[in-house]
């Protein structure tokens, strides 16, 4: 490096009153600002020099700020950030954030991946590891690989109904019956996008009804009761304000009047008379399908797919029957549900279904069985509902005649 050239006075320079002489300053370091090597050091003896040079810099602050100079804060500030845009200055920032996945995506991932889908015990690892972080509800993100998540899982346990992924299966289907998780949802536009990915998740789960499995079939059964009691309850309990919380009622609210839920019941309906050790329904499993009938009678748009699928007839057949024991509820929730199919805007319709002998029977057998079974209160109830609902029924002449 050459050397640098011998200090000479100038005229420019002050001089000193006392000595008479001129003073002698160094030569401050030059800084260049492109270069990516400026240090430190380099940097805060170039501010002692211009310090020394101009002392009116170390004076007061309010004064240097009036005679429109900077202050040494803001001189080491500007360097600063000269210093920083040169050390940054290669530095490029990613375009895009890095998607964080759902655990629910990387689930399917894991089922349905190419080189793990034969991983069936990774599967039952990761089933129920998702499945504890889960247990309380699942959040409205987890409903798009959801709804494949299980339909993944019913046609595997369609080819074995009782292998290792029905436990699952049932699981993550009865978790749906708790209250989802909203917090993800900011604006309304998110309602919508939720509203539909919730209605294709109802519909897989009407779909379900027609399982060959008994356990998902009551799996589904479970989680379809507490959704129509849900609705019920939402009809009851508004939420007052204009906020995303009442958009999601309202969204709950279309969507089960949306399902088709009337259309699957006849499997279950086939299975509701036989013994459970046949392969029927268990007894809780029979209470709970006969509250959901009574629940799609209850609601407009699914009581008129319930007769259009001829389910009162194959309802009022079950009067007389074991499960029509009018000390539960069961003999009760079949009457009511009979009740509101006679007593609505398709009366015509459940009329022609009534109209056999077989209907009429069954009718007159229920009533005969309430003075027989008892005095209770319950089955007085039973028996004035019955006897409400043939009152109904004779008032049609085609009914009257075959009562007769």
């Amino acid at each position: 490096m050459a050397a640098l050239p011998p200090l000479v006075a100038t005229k420019s320079d002050p001089i000193d009153s006392k000595n008479d002489s001129l003073i002698i300053r160094k030569r401050p370091p030059k800084i260049v600002e492109n270069s990516n090597s400026v240090s430190r050091e380099s940097l805060s003896t170039s501010i002692q020099w211009h310090m020394q040079a101009f002392p009116s810099y170390s004076g007061n602050r309010d004064e240097t700020s009036s005679l429109g100079h900077e202050s040494e804060s803001s001189k080491s500030a500007s360097h600063g950030g000269v210093l920083n845009r040169t050390k940054n200055s290669n530095v490029k920032l990613p375009q895009h954030q890095p998607k964080i996945q759902n655990d629910m995506e990387k689930l399917y991932k894991l089922l349905t991946g190419k080189h793990s889908q034969d991983l069936t015990t990774r599967h039952e690892h990761a089933l129920s590891k998702v499945f504890q972080r889960r247990s309380n509800g699942f959040i409205v993100e987890d409903l798009a690989h959801l709804n494949e998540i299980i339909s993944y899982l019913h046609n595997l346990v369609k080819q074995d109904c009782d292998g290792v992924y029905t436990p699952h299966l049932v699981k993550y289907i009865e978790t749906l019956a708790k209250p989802i998780n909203i917090n993800g949802i900011s604006d309304h536009k998110g309602i919508l996008s939720a509203e539909r990915i919730l209605s294709e998740m109802v519909e897989s789960i009407v779909a379900l009804l027609s399982s060959p499995s008994v356990r998902v079939l009551a799996a589904a059964i479970y989680t379809l009761d507490h959704l129509i009691a849900q609705y019920m309850k939402i009809q009851r309990d508004r939420v007052q304000t204009t906020c995303l919380a009442r958009a999601w009622q309202d969204t709950e609210i279309r969507v089960v009047e949306q399902c088709r839920i009337p259309t699957n019941l006849g499997h279950a309906l086939d299975l509701i008379l036989q013994d459970e050790r046949s392969g029927g329904l268990s007894k809780d499993t029979r209470a709970r399908l006969l509250s959901l009938i009574w629940g799609c009678t209850c609601i407009d748009q699914l009581l008129q797919l319930f007769v259009e699928e001829n389910l009162p007839e194959r309802l009022c057949s079950l009067l007389g029957s074991d499960l029509s024991y009018f000390s539960s509820p069961n003999g009760l929730l079949i009457v009511e549900a009979l009740w509101q199919c006679i007593d609505s805007t398709h009366t015509e319709a459940v009329v022609e279904q009534l109209n056999s002998a077989k209907c009429t029977q069954a009718v007159t057998d229920a009533l005969r069985q309430t003075f027989q079974q008892g005095t209770t209160k319950s089955l007085k109830q039973a028996r004035n509902d019955l006897i409400a609902l043939v009152g109904l029924l004779t008032r049609h002449p085609k009914l009257r005649d075959q009562l007769v």
